[in-house]
C-alpha cells in the first residue's frame, strides 16, 4: 500500500495546521523552559513525540516572546556521540574548534535546543554526563533545552518529565477537521472503531486512517480486519516511513528540499525570525499561540 497517496501524515508533523490536540504538553514544555527547567517528553516511537519538540521550536520564539530566538531542532539518532553532537551546536554559533558552552554565549540570546532520541544506544556511557552538563548551562540561563526519549530512565535529577496523553474520540475529530476539511469522514461506528483499535497511540491511528481511506478506493478492501491483525498483541510490530534526519522548525526562513539554512550538520536545521516562506503556516500557529495562551489561563486560574 503507498501511504502516500492518503492525507495523513505517517511522520514528523510540519504542519502547524496539522498539529492537533498536543496543546497541554506543549503549554507544560513552554513553562518548564521559562522557569529555566530542561525538560523531557517521555513516549513511545511514532507516538507524536518527535513532532511536539518540532513545533515547540517553531513556537519558541512566539510563546516565549522574543523577536528573535536562535533555535534547532537535531535528531541524537543520527549522531555517533555526544562529541559529535557538542561539535555541531557549537558551529552553529561560533567557528569550529570553540568549546559548545563558550559558543552557545555568542547568540546574545539563550538558544533553544530540542535534542530528539537523547536515549539512543550510542549515547548510553555518556549520557548521564551531557545531561547534568546541559542542565547546568539550563540553570545558569545560557540554554534552553527540550528532549525527547523513549525510555523513563532517562529523566534525571534536574529534569523534567512531560508524559503525551494518549489520543483518543476528541483528537481524531480535531485531526479529521483539519486533514479532511472536506470530508468524507469515518461513520461513528469506524471512529470507535479506530480509536479502540489503536489503544491510545498515535501511529497506530494515523495507520489505521490509512487503511479506511484506502477502502474508500477499494471498496472490497477489508480494512478493519487488516487492523485488527496490525493492532492486535502478537502482530509484528507497525511500521511507518521512517522520520527525516533533520527538519527545519521556525517560522522564519525555511529551507526547501533538504537544504540547510547554516552548512553545520545533515541532522540540525538552523531558525531565523523573517519572511515566512510556507513550510509552517503563519495562521496555524496563530490558532496554535491563541490556544495556548487560553490553556495557560484555565490551568492558573484553577490553582
Amino acid at each position: 500500500m503507498d501511504l502516500q497517496t492518503t492525507p495523513f501524515e505517517s511522520h514528523m508533523l510540519r504542519d502547524a495546521q496539522t498539529f492537533v490536540g498536543r496543546w497541554s504538553e506543549l503549554q507544560h514544555l513552554i513553562h518548564a523552559i521559562d522557569q529555566r527547567r530542561p525538560v523531557i517528553v517521555i513516549a513511545p516511537p511514532q507516538s507524536g513525540r518527535s513532532s511536539l519538540l518540532f513545533h515547540a521550536v517553531a513556537a519558541g520564539a512566539v510563546l516565549l516572546d522574543y523577536d528573535e530566538l536562535p533555535a534547532f531542532y537535531l535528531d541524537m539518532a543520527e549522531f555517533p556521540d555526544v562529541a559529535a553532537v557538542a561539535c555541531t551546536i557549537a558551529e552553529a554559533f561560533a567557528p569550529p574548534g570553540t568549546p559548545w558552552q563558550l559558543a552557545i554565549l555568542r547568540t546574545g540570546t539563550a538558544p533553544l535546543l530540542a535534542l530528539d532520541n537523547i536515549d539512543a544506544p550510542q549515547f548510553a556511557e555518556s549520557r548521564l554526563d551531557w545531561q547534568a552538563q546541559l542542565a547546568t548551562e539550563v540553570r545558569a540561563g545560557r540554554l534552553r533545552i527540550i528532549a525527547a526519549a523513549e525510555h523513563p530512565d532517562a529523566v534525571v535529577p534536574d529534569w523534567q518529565r512531560v508524559d503525551l496523553a494518549p489520543v483518543g474520540q476528541s483528537f481524531l475529530r480535531e485531526y479529521l477537521d483539519v486533514t479532511l476539511p472536506d470530508g468524507p469522514h469515518p461513520s461513528r461506528a469506524d471512529q470507535q472503531f479506530i480509536v479502540n483499535a489503536c489503544h491510545g497511540h498515535l501511529g497506530t491511528l494515523i495507520l489505521l486512517l490509512t487503511l479506511w481511506y484506502r477502502s474508500l478506493k477499494q471498496p472490497d478492501f477489508d480494512w478493519r480486519t487488516v487492523a485488527v491483525h496490525l493492532s492486535g498483541e502478537n502482530s509484528p510490530p507497525l511500521t511507518v516511513p521512517a522520520l527525516p534526519a533533520a527538519a527545519s522548525a521556525h517560522v522564519g526562513d525555511m529551507p526547501t528540499g533538504g537544504e540547510l539554512l547554516r552548512p553545520v550538520n545533515d541532522a540540525v536545521v538552523s531558525s531565523k525570525h523573517a519572511q515566512h516562506t510556507g513550510l509552517v503556516g503563519m495562521s496555524g500557529w496563530v490558532i496554535l499561540v491563541a490556544l495556548v495562551v487560553v490553556c495557560f489561563l484555565w490551568y492558573w486560574g484553577s490553582r
